[in-house]
């Protein structure tokens, strides 16, 4: 048969298929065509339909523009991967977890191309901590750049508060914040807490923390921290915290040390601890008192060693049984929009393309809405004076 012209090349579309590792018959299904559809875009003797391509994106994960290269892409996501199980190293990843990496890099690229055309400095604190420091030293410096104090925890009613309280902190000092459970808006393709939990592209301009919003609110904070001390060392990567395992990695440990002052401050914890009260008593007390979960409260009592590692073991597994299908609640859409775009992007990107300097349908894909009328929600939601 002779091959006639189709706006994506035939081997893309085979890549695409293979990517899912999904055969002729599956693919097809998923593609709402037959089999011989399949057979025939992949030999190149009939196009495929714009419509089409764009479901082919979607199913694949991959952006768009990326199906009409000439040829195979070689997807690098020059991230290091610190991620283990059982503390053995890991360094696959899922198409939903390469997606998303990829859709974050976007947006990085995007608001450090903003920032380098309005002449804006680097971040001076990238960096600004290392591997040889103590580790209330390095507390200290992200305290004063983030302007986060130990008065602060008590200043908020709740976890809830607290966490919007570090994250708003997080985005004024220019790093940008996403959480989400699904690879974009595609909610049949969940995020696997078991394969990471959250990730940090370090930059001097742009630096971003992603959170894998599957995850247990209780987890959360942790890992939003965790991340922020990747950002301050300079250190991008995959993370897949663990605080009850603990991890060989030299970055990882020092990071999960300096997360675990940060949140619960030995100050404060040896003065709540009260050695006449049972474990039990105590960790509902200094959780509630610090905004943290319990998982963080033990950890710190292990480190502090006013709990054995036994005992720790078994408040730890204890409190997994007792949260163990708890998840973060989806919301309402626009009040959980602002954490699955960055409040600094979604600004950045809504005043560009009311002054039309960027089209409004790049602002609609960076943003994650349909249309103006979703935009200007969203605008709404995050405080933008409109």
């Amino acid at each position: 048969m002779t091959k006639i012209k189709t706006i994506i090349e035939p081997q893309m579309i085979t890549w695409a298929r293979k990517r899912l590792n999904m055969s002729v018959v599956e693919f097809a299904e998923k593609m709402k065509v037959d089999p011989n559809s399949i057979n025939e875009w992949e030999n190149g003797t009939t196009p495929i339909s714009m419509k089409q391509a764009e479901l082919l994106a979607k199913l694949s994960l991959v952006p768009l523009g990326m199906l009409f290269l000439k040829e195979i892409p070689q997807i690098n996501l020059s991230l290091p991967d610190f991620r283990s199980i059982g503390n053995a190293m890991v360094s696959n990843a899922s198409p939903e977890l390469e997606a998303t990496i990829l859709e974050m890099q976007e947006k990085q690229q995007w608001m450090k191309d903003f920032r380098l055309e309005n002449n804006e400095e680097p971040l001076p604190y990238i960096g600004s901590i290392n591997l040889s420091m103590k580790i209330n030293d390095a507390v200290s410096v992200i305290r004063q750049v983030l302007h986060i104090f130990e008065d602060d925890i008590g200043d908020n009613r709740n976890w809830e508060s607290y966490f919007g309280f570090i994250i708003d902190a997080i985005e004024n000092a220019g790093i940008l914040f996403v959480r989400n459970g699904v690879v974009g808006k595609n909610t049949h393709r969940q995020l696997d807490i078991e394969e990471f939990r959250g990730f940090a592209l370090a930059d001097d301009y742009a630096p971003l923390i992603f959170i894998n919003g599957a995850d247990s609110k209780n987890a959360q904070l942790f890992t939003v921290v965790h991340e922020v001390v990747h950002i301050f060392l300079g250190k991008g990567g995959v993370s897949n915290v663990s605080m009850a395992e603990g991890t060989n990695n030299r970055i990882e440990c020092f990071c999960n040390q300096v997360s675990g002052e940060f949140l619960a401050p030995q100050k404060i914890v040896s003065e709540l601890w009260k050695e006449t009260l049972e474990t039990e008593e105590n960790l509902k007390i200094l959780a509630k008192a610090l905004k943290v979960s319990k998982f963080v409260v033990l950890y710190r009592l292990r480190d502090l060693e006013l709990i054995t590692r036994e005992e720790f073991q078994r408040c730890w597994q204890q409190e997994s049984r007792n949260i163990r299908h708890q998840t973060a609640s989806g919301g309402d859409f626009y009040a959980t929009l602002k954490y699955k775009v960055s409040r600094t992007l979604a600004q950045m990107v809504i005043s560009e393309s009311l002054a039309y300097r960027i089209p409004f349908r790049e602002a609609f894909q960076l943003v994650g809405v349909k249309n103006m009328g979703q935009m200007m929600r969203l605008a709404q939601e995050i405080g933008m004076p409109l």
